[in-house]
């Protein structure tokens, strides 16, 4: 279930001056590995079934994603504060994390992806006391 041949990640940190700073943050994986299925039809009765494949015999498509965060230091009522934003999944990349296998109202197959988060933006204020 765990298995994922490759991954990377790399994170640029950057510090302007005057209090910002920024950074961007690359993660890439080859796909996990999961149990495929394949959908074969009963004649015995006269119905469509999933069969399920080899365990973990394939592998999903590859993970992507880049976030992005800036954020400005300061003063906030004597504390050390930062505002930020930060925005996940920068390009809103689909990634995929499994798969679903149902039947439609008819009874055909279907395979539904399930998809990870879209993007998130966000913004904070941390405070440091």
């Amino acid at each position: 279930y765990t298995d994922q041949r490759h991954t990377f990640s790399f994170v640029l940190d950057t510090k302007p001056g005057r209090g910002w700073d920024a950074n961007i943050r690359v993660f890439f994986g080859s796909g996990s590995a999961f149990t495929p299925s394949e959908s074969k039809y009963n004649s015995t009765t006269k119905r469509w079934q999933w069969i399920e494949g080899k365990r973990n015999s394939a592998t999903l498509p590859v993970y992507s994603r880049i976030d992005f965060k800036i954020g400005k230091k300061f003063l906030l009522f004597g504390l050390n504060a930062e505002a930020f934003l930060d925005i996940i999944n920068l390009f809103n990349q689909t990634n995929l994390m499994a798969y679903r296998y149902t039947f439609n109202s008819n009874g055909t197959p279907k395979r539904e992806d399930i998809k990870l988060f879209p993007i998130i933006p966000s913004l904070g204020l941390k405070l440091s006391f």
